[in-house]
């Protein structure tokens, strides 16, 4: 019988031990920065914003990210202009993994926009979303992040 319960006391210790690193573990992932790279394609019909939400694990073991989702909206009328899903994956122990933020975004349901970015100096827009960490148990990381969407435009404009 005592050869049987020490090993399964072993056993329970290590599965503890375990368990208590990955909760600390998980409890270490963080944001660490929403970036928008460039507006890129501008054409008559719209843009494409490009970016990353980088995430980052500061435990002691790799950690799994289900998804990330997010919402682009327009700051003076909370208007969506786009949404977005990325598939998640493993983040290894003391490093960071870049999930892509890349959108179209149509000027038609949006000529407000188009006159915004004539007329006004600022066009601020809202990245705003969640990194999904779930594995035992479920860990919601929220981010927003506003932009000057106008500025990057100008930028595209000059390069031609």
């Amino acid at each position: 019988m005592k050869k049987i319960i020490i090993p399964v006391i072993i056993v329970l210790l290590l599965i503890g031990t375990y368990l208590g690193i990955y909760i600390y573990s998980l409890s270490k992932v963080e944001i660490k920065e929403i970036k928008i790279n460039n507006l890129e394609e501008i054409s008559s019909s719209g843009f494409t914003i490009t970016g990353y939400c980088e995430v980052y694990n500061n435990g002691i073991i790799p950690v799994k990210i289900s998804h990330v989702e997010y919402i682009i909206s327009l700051d003076k009328n909370n208007h969506t202009l786009a949404t977005g899903f990325v598939q998640g994956g493993k983040i290894p122990s003391k490093k960071s993994v870049k999930y892509p933020i890349s959108n179209n975004i149509k000027w038609v349901p949006t000529s407000e926009l188009i006159l915004d970015l004539i007329t006004q100096k600022e066009v601020y827009a809202t990245i705003s979303g969640e990194v999904h960490v779930i594995d035992l148990i479920g860990i919601v990381l929220s981010f927003t992040e506003k932009i000057d969407i106008k500025k990057y435009v100008v930028e595209q404009i000059h390069i031609f």
